[in-house]
């Protein structure tokens, strides 16, 4: 599932373990990022890097620890869908960038998007 968001902290301990593997993910065309390399659960089309943490805004990081965060683990809130991997695209929410966005979780096998902007 993307989040198109502000970013999330894929460190959260209620997060880490549902974060998205970005370790093949492709551009927004579909084609290899240059230089190569996996993309950090995500990406970032705010500051162009495969970093998509949060810099300004937590909203990224509570949308997605209202869908996947962690149950029994003794630590804030269970999320609705605990088993469900979170691929973080931060945003910086203009329409040509979200159009990115949408593209980027497409070629790199999102099903579902959330996009509470």
């Amino acid at each position: 599932m993307a989040v198109i968001d502000t970013g999330v902290d894929y460190t959260h301990p209620d997060l880490a373990n549902s974060m998205w593997d970005g370790t093949n993910c492709v551009d927004d065309t579909g084609g290899a990022f240059h230089p190569a390399g996996g993309c950090q659960h995500g990406y970032d089309y705010e500051s162009s890097d495969k970093i998509p943490l949060p810099t300004s805004s937590t909203h990224g990081t509570h949308v997605a620890g209202t869908i996947a965060a962690q149950k029994n683990n003794t630590l804030g809130v269970a999320g609705v869908a605990p088993q469900t991997k979170i691929m973080a695209i931060k945003s910086s929410l203009t329409s040509g960038n979200l159009v990115k966005n949408i593209h980027f979780a497409k070629y790199n096998g999102a099903t579902i998007i959330n996009a509470s902007w």
